[in-house]
């Protein structure tokens, strides 16, 4: 099954998650509020 984004748009939201995972702790928390601010469900 093909991905729904492309390497580009995907790859912008795991780094912005991963380095506030580092600083934040809760990875669920920062997924969620990374992806409402880029307009996705999380």
């Amino acid at each position: 099954m093909p991905s729904k984004y492309d390497e580009q748009t995907w790859a912008n939201p795991v780094r912005r998650v991963t380095e506030r995972v580092e600083d934040d702790g809760s990875e669920w928390a920062v997924i969620v509020a990374v992806s409402g601010r880029l307009g996705v469900t999380a």
